[in-house]
C-alpha cells in the first residue's frame, strides 16, 4: 500500500511525458543524406566556380533534342564519332543527363513547395511572437528580466541608419534618328577640329548684317590766330598838329 502511494505521490510529481511525435524534417533530412551518398558517383567533389562555370559550353535547349539521333549516327557509323570517344560511352552518359535532368526538376518543385511553405508558417508564428512582444512591453515596467528582453528585441529590430545605394539624377532626354545623327556627326566634327561645312562664315558676318555703324565724331576746331589789339584813332584838328581840339565851338 506504502509502495502504490509513493508510486503514485512518484508519478504525481512527474507525470509521464508523452512519447515524441515522428519528426518528418529530421526523417526527411536523413532521407537527402542517403540520396546524396547514392548520388555521389555521378554528382561533382565540390561546386564550380564561379570562373569554371562561365567557361562551360552553353547548351541549345531545341537542338538538345536532336542528341540522341547524332550519338546513334557516331554508333552506326564510327567515323563520326569523336577522337578518343567510344559512342556507346557517350549514350551512357547521356541516360545519365536525361535522368539527371529530371531529378533536378523533381527536386526544384519541391524546393519551392518547401520554400512557400517555409515563409508561410514563419510568417504565422511571427504574428504570435509581435503579441507575445508587445503584452511584455506594457509589463516591462514591473519585471526587470521581461525589461531585458524587450531591449533586446528592440535593438534586434531596429533598422539604424541606411547606406545610399543609389543617387536619383534627372535623365536628358537623348535625341533619335536624325537629330541623333547630326549630335553625333557634329560631335565627331568638333572633337576633330574640324569645321562644320553648314555654319556661317565668320568673315562675312559685317556684310551680311549691313555696315557697321560708327559713333559720330564732330569736327576739330580750326584754330584762329590771336588779332592785334586796335589802335585809338586820333582825331585831326585840320592843322595836322596834335593837341586838344579848342572848345571855340561853344
Amino acid at each position: 500500500m506504502a509502495s502504490g502511494e509513493s508510486s503514485s505521490g512518484g508519478s504525481g510529481d512527474r507525470p509521464n511525458s508523452p512519447a515524441a511525435p515522428a519528426d518528418p524534417i529530421q526523417n526527411a533530412r536523413d532521407l537527402l543524406k542517403q540520396i546524396m551518398s547514392v548520388l555521389v558517383a555521378v554528382l561533382l567533389g565540390q561546386p564550380l566556380s564561379p570562373a569554371a562555370l562561365k567557361r562551360l559550353q552553353k547548351v541549345r535547349k531545341k537542338a538538345w533534342l536532336l542528341v540522341p539521333r547524332f550519338i546513334d549516327l557516331a554508333i552506326q557509323k564510327p567515323g563520326y564519332a569523336p577522337g578518343g570517344k567510344d559512342p556507346q560511352a557517350l549514350l551512357s552518359e547521356y541516360r545519365i543527363v536525361s535522368e539527371l535532368m529530371l531529378l533536378v526538376a523533381d527536386v526544384s518543385d519541391g524546393r519551392k513547395l518547401m520554400e512557400e511553405t517555409l515563409r508561410q508558417r514563419e510568417s504565422d508564428l511571427w504574428k504570435s511572437i509581435l503579441v507575445i512582444y508587445g503584452i511584455a512591453q506594457a509589463q516591462a515596467n514591473s519585471d526587470p528580466e521581461v525589461a531585458n528582453l524587450v531591449k533586446q528585441m528592440q535593438a534586434a529590430m531596429s533598422q539604424g541608419p541606411r547606406a545610399q545605394k543609389s543617387v536619383k539624377v534627372a535623365i536628358r532626354p537623348s535625341p533619335r534618328g536624325k537629330q541623333a545623327e547630326k549630335a553625333a556627326l557634329a560631335a565627331a566634327r568638333a572633337e576633330a577640329g574640324i569645321p562644320d561645312p553648314k555654319a556661317p562664315a565668320t568673315h562675312g558676318v559685317a556684310e551680311a548684317k549691313g555696315p557697321v555703324s560708327q559713333p559720330a565724331v564732330s569736327p576739330a576746331p580750326i584754330p584762329v590766330a590771336p588779332s592785334a589789339p586796335a589802335v585809338p584813332s586820333v582825331p585831326s584838328n585840320g592843322a595836322g598838329g596834335s593837341g586838344p581840339a579848342s572848345g571855340g565851338a561853344h
